[in-house]
């Protein structure tokens, strides 16, 4: 079962036939008098779509559903649907829900993307505290001046915090209709780390964030150094998030070094509850940095709950022999109760080497081939596979099962230069084209200037052959450009997702102090003429504005 928004207000609602002898016709209600939170308790009582004894395997409302036109614009719909032989019909399927007329990553609801930029070595008057820059999208994309909209900096203030060394859309954890972000400031406290969420509203994202703390912190434990978005992992309306301590030195699994964990909290009415709903960890050997990298992994197994994966690059154990760095990546699903805390999946390369370390970035991408299935796509930017730290990407497609074990397609670079770092950062696009199919961006963020490079969805799923290759257009080397990527949502409402590449290393009249590329969509792919830059509003060197960047 999935559903989705091909045309505005418009949503297409897909489902599999039951194996049932004879004819069956299948009746299905959308509803927006749900509550969160009391999402079973929900009755339809007065739906407003519905159809009934229909035998086809999708459905599109006749007419637009009713949104709303003012912040936040659009409306959370909730959906059901059940099978029926003659008058005998199965139970109906538990809600789901779908934001219709609303845009991924819109802090301000106005029905426009924004983004947010991550500079965790800007001063602030210290060292190293770190800020945050947000740009809010319009119909003319972001402001004509390149200005930010708003500056979150470290409301803690303290020395080497890197506030912004890692930032996520967070959902709609308090579903109020507005997108949230988190980040990370992993190096406060020395280095116990803490991560911040700022809820959105008409006016912008709350400058009064709910700070987020490890259950037992210690010195090291990075808490924070990586943040993401869970997507909602046990269906009861409110997005949840997921912040990876991958320093952390004792775990219920053993006692070592950097074994790493990953602490999951629940959204609700008033935002996250304080506590973790579940701390995972895997690691059994000392640098495993489980928790490293940190995602949504979209529902992969199309239960209607949101799934996670946890990337352990330092893992050593891989293939039929232990060895060095070689990574993992686990997958957890969701359920009713929450997530299952046992992986149901560990991934690897398909052939695992020493210092590959598979798992250094990990990026649910939506349903890249149209099967109703989340996709993972992951990167191991130090595989050797075509030349020196060349580096790889592997897509893992979604089923009724789980993940597949081995990945459905492998991406290399085409230009296999040394180090080259292919993989080094991975996301999800959205649709850049506007052809149904979600996209991947992969990072090669090399020694020298780097690159991006957009592969393009297909129901056959993802092309091996990238559709463009965004190069440095800032002209120099080591600006670590494509350190950061990520899909930009929206951000002009012309239809067609947008992609955003950092370049931490650009130094813009300073040294080091970094930008960030804004690429729009068209019918024809990303067009990679018409760049929007934007460059560090502080005034200091070093800021590495771009290291992190978030969109969606």
């Amino acid at each position: 079962m999935r559903a989705y928004t091909s045309s505005f207000a418009q949503p297409i609602f897909e489902w599999a036939a039951v194996d049932w002898d004879g004819p069956v016709t299948y009746d299905l209600e959308v509803d927006d008098s749900c509550a969160a939170g009391f999402v079973t308790q929900c009755g339809f009582e007065s739906p407003e779509a519905s159809v009934h004894g229909l035998d086809a395997l999708s459905w599109q409302p006749a007419d637009p559903l009713a949104i709303n036109l003012w912040q936040p614009v659009g409306r959370r719909y909730y959906w059901r649907m059940r099978a029926c032989a003659g008058e005998m019909c199965s139970p109906w399927t538990r809600p789901r829900h779908l934001e219709v007329g609303r845009t991924r990553g819109d802090f301000n609801g106005d029905g426009f993307s924004d983004l947010a930029v991550g500079a965790p070595l800007i001063d602030n008057g210290g060292e190293d505290q770190g800020s945050v820059f947000v740009y809010f999208g319009g119909r003319k994309g972001i402001s004509s001046d390149n200005r930010h909209s708003q500056r979150l900096d470290d409301p803690k203030h303290k020395d080497r915090s890197s506030f912004g060394v890692s930032v996520s859309v967070a959902g709609d954890l308090n579903a109020d209709g507005f997108a949230d972000l988190v980040i990370g400031a992993a190096g406060t406290d020395e280095y116990r780390g803490f991560a911040y969420l700022y809820f959105g509203s008409a006016r912008g994202l709350d400058p009064s964030p709910y700070r987020l703390g490890p259950p037992d912190g210690s010195p090291d434990d990075w808490f924070g150094a990586s943040v993401a978005g869970a997507g909602d992992v046990d269906g009861d309306g409110f997005d949840d998030v997921i912040v990876g301590a991958s320093g952390t030195d004792g775990t219920h699994q053993g006692m070592g070094e950097d074994l790493g964990v990953a602490h999951l909290f629940a959204g609700g009415p008033l935002g996250v509850k304080p506590m973790a709903m579940v701390s995972l960890g895997i690691g059994q050997m000392n640098f495993d940095q489980f928790g490293y990298a940190v995602t949504s992994a979209g529902d992969v197994n199309g239960d209607g709950y949101a799934d996670i994966a946890i990337g352990s690059p330092g893992a050593d154990q891989a293939g039929d022999r232990q060895g060095t760095d070689r990574g993992r990546v686990y997958l957890y699903i969701g359920s009713a109760d929450g997530i299952i805390p046992v992986p149901t999946s560990r991934l690897e390369a398909p052939v695992p080497r020493d210092h590959d370390r598979f798992g250094a970035a990990v990026a649910g991408v939506g349903d890249i081939d149209g099967d109703g299935y989340g996709e993972l796509v992951v990167g191991a930017p130090g595989t050797d596979q075509h030349t020196e730290d060349g580096g790889q990407a592997f897509v893992f497609r979604g089923g009724n099962k789980g993940l597949e074990q081995a990945p459905s397609t492998t991406l290399t670079d085409p230009s296999a230069r040394r180090f080259q770092r292919f993989g080094s950062s991975v996301a999800g696009a959205d649709d850049v084209n506007g052809d149904g199919f979600d996209d991947v961006l992969i990072g090669a963020a090399s020694h020298n200037r780097g690159r991006a490079l957009v592969y393009h969805g297909g129901r056959e799923g993802l092309s091996v052959s990238p559709a463009l290759a965004v190069i440095d257009p800032l002209g120099d080397g080591y600006n670590h450009f494509a350190e950061g990527v990520a899909g930009a949502g929206d951000i002009n409402g012309d239809g067609f997702g947008d992609i955003i590449v950092g370049a931490s290393g650009a130094d813009n009249g300073g040294v080091f102090r970094g930008s960030a590329v804004l690429y729009p969509g068209t019918e024809l792919g990303v067009d990679n003429t018409r760049p929007l830059r934007l460059d560090d509003p502080d005034s200091g060197s070093h800021d590495h504005f771009g290291h992190v960047v978030a969109g969606r």
